[in-house]
């Protein structure tokens, strides 16, 4: 009888503990959705680039073989990374994953392979702060650590959240080095000739709290290209900010936009946390392909000449949708390889 009692206050103090996790958690989501305020800070100030290339860095598919042609190897993992150049500066956007926290990591060898610098670098862009995009900020000792004691405050770095960055602050106190240009974008704004940031868009999601920004690249004849981290903002969301906040027409959007159905990349002890946990809206209304379908839909209603659905958190199956719905506008996002705004 005892044996009995025991079990049902056990279950009973597991049910109550879970049913207060999910009522915090949608409480708190809906609460940080009436809260934002789409276009709240207009930029009417961006001026243009006449050329934008974009080059995956880190991202899960690598590039078609590159050993036939004598081209060194390069790495993918389950992280972010893109490299943005224009004619008027050049921007490393998001910091890979780097799980093993391997020196040099998957963005370092990648870097090296292809022959970019850090010092051809004018800003370092962090989409939001999850550890699957700072993950070089964690790394020990890692070749961007003295790059940035060597450039001190000559590189800005543009966070919409403040940064866990102890690896890298305990580095420049041994080496003597100056405080990093650390900068908190927000709201929107211009933060490099002919680029902005959205600022952070908030999301209450069942793993916490997060503000994530996009880039946006104001190209010449073109529009607005979006370079987009994570997806977290959700589709509707962010082309809602972009659309109140620019007055540029979208001509493209490029990377990751969180949909990963049914299947993600990320599936510790078999739970699809991508979908359950970091997207949608909670464990009780996961991610479905209806909303594949409803953001498919927002984005075909803007008819952009470009669009590049990133392989982080997006499955295979949806990229195949997107790549025949938007036709020969569609850019497979591949490690190595450059994606022109021509």
């Amino acid at each position: 009888m005892r044996n009995g009692k025991k079990w049902i206050i056990g279950a009973l103090v597991i049910l109550t503990t879970i049913s207060g996790v999910l009522v915090y958690h949608y409480f708190n989501a809906k609460a940080v959705d009436n809260d934002w305020i789409p276009g709240a800070a207009l930029v009417r100030d961006l001026d243009e680039v006449q050329e934008l290339s974009i080059l995956p860095l880190v991202n899960f598919h690598p590039a078609r073989d590159r050993s036939d042609a004598g081209m060194p190897h390069l790495r993918a993992e389950v992280g972010v990374s893109y490299l943005i150049r224009t004619n008027r500066g050049t921007v490393l956007f998001d910091l890979g994953h780097n799980p093993a926290k391997e020196n040099p990591s998957a963005l370092v060898e990648n870097m090296e392979n292809l022959g970019i610098s850090w010092e051809s670098l004018d800003a370092i862009f962090i989409s939001h702060t999850h550890f699957d995009h700072v993950g070089e900020l964690d790394t020990r000792n890692s070749p961007m650590f003295d790059y940035l004691a060597q450039s001190q405050r000559s590189i800005p770095i543009f966070t919409p959240q403040a940064l866990d960055l102890k690896p890298l602050d305990e580095f420049l106190s041994r080496s003597g080095a100056g405080a990093l240009d650390v900068r908190f974008t927000p709201k929107a704004k211009r933060i490099l000739p002919g680029m902005a940031t959205t600022g952070g868009i908030p999301r209450q999601l069942f793993i916490g709290y997060i503000e994530e920004q996009a880039l946006v690249i104001n190209v010449q004849g073109k529009g607005l290209v979006i370079v987009v981290g994570c997806g977290h903002q959700t589709v509707s969301r962010l082309l809602d900010q972009v659309q109140r906040t620019f007055p540029q027409k979208i001509y493209g959007i490029v990377g990751d936009l969180h949909l990963p159905v049914p299947q993600g990349r990320m599936n510790p002890l078999g739970i699809n946390a991508q979908r359950w946990l970091a997207s949608g809206n909670g464990p009780l209304q996961p991610l479905s392909q209806e909303d594949v379908n409803n953001d498919l839909r927002l984005i075909r209603e803007l008819s952009p000449a470009l669009v590049a659905l990133g392989t982080h958190d997006s499955s295979d199956e949806v990229i195949e949708q997107f790549a025949r719905a938007f036709g020969k506008g569609y850019r497979y996002v591949r490690v190595g390889e450059w994606i022109d705004v021509e």
